[in-house]
Order: C-alpha cells, then sequence, then structure tokens
C-alpha cells in the first residue's frame, strides 16, 4: 500500500527489549470533497507510522515534512481512560520516499530489506476475507 502524506511531530527512535531500534512518527493525510448539493468537506486522517529497517532517517523525517509511504496498514482497537472505544491507524513502512520540498528541489528514497513488525501474536492472515 502507498500513502503520501505530512509527518505531524518529529519522528523518535526507540528500542525494543530485544535491542531491536524503531522510527516512531504520525502523518496527516488531507482529504477534500464536494457531495452533491452540499459545500465542500475538508478531513483529517491521523496514522501512526513505525520504520524497522533503520534508524539514520529518523533525523529527516521532521514535523511538516511531505513522505510517500510503502508498507502495510493495520488497525488497533482499545477502549481509553474515559471508557470510550478508540480507533487507530497503523502503517508499517518498508520504504519512505521524502519530498523535501522548496528548498532543496531533491526528493530521496529510502529503502532496505523489507520491515518487519514486533510480533503482537495477532498478526493472522488467515481470516481475511479477500
Amino acid at each position: 500500500m502507498e500513502i503520501v502524506a505530512r509527518i505531524v511531530s518529529d519522528a523518535q527512535v526507540s528500542e525494543t527489549k530485544s535491542g531491536k531500534k524503531v522510527v516512531n512518527f504520525s502523518v496527516a493525510i488531507n482529504d477534500y470533497y464536494k457531495p452533491k448539493n452540499g459545500e465542500g468537506v475538508q478531513t483529517t486522517t491521523f496514522v501512526r507510522c513505525a520504520y524497522w529497517n533503520s534508524e539514520a532517517i529518523a533525523p529527516r523525517l521532521l514535523k511538516g515534512v511531505l513522505v510517500e509511504l510503502y508498507g502495510r496498514i493495520g488497525v488497533e482497537a482499545y477502549t481509553n481512560k474515559s471508557g470510550e472505544p478508540v480507533g487507530v491507524i497503523n502503517f508499517h513502512a518498508n520504504r519512505i520516499k521524502l519530498h523535501t520540498g522548496k528548498q532543496t528541489g531533491q526528493e530521496n528514497v529510502v529503502q532496505n530489506a523489507p520491515a518487519t513488525s514486533a510480533p503482537s501474536g495477532n498478526d493472522s492472515d488467515d481470516d481475511l476475507p479477500f
């Protein structure tokens, strides 16, 4: 899957108990549509992202940078402290393309071996409807 979005806060590098490093960041995907006989509607979807291939990219994943991400998507549901149900979209990136904008006019691609996610115990593709 591919998504293009803006980073909403600087990336953070964290380490698992086994010593594996992961780069975590969030992006905002903006969408605009105009329903029939209605005014235009702007929506924003926030997605949490993880990149497991190399922490060296973290200093370049800064708030406001436009990125093109390739990888797989997942969802998580839980109940927050207020007792309300919450849904979260997670993206496990295995390739990142930086669109650095007007300053340099450059695009950079970071591609390594396929990303692996931390085992969660429920990553089974056996129950997919397609």
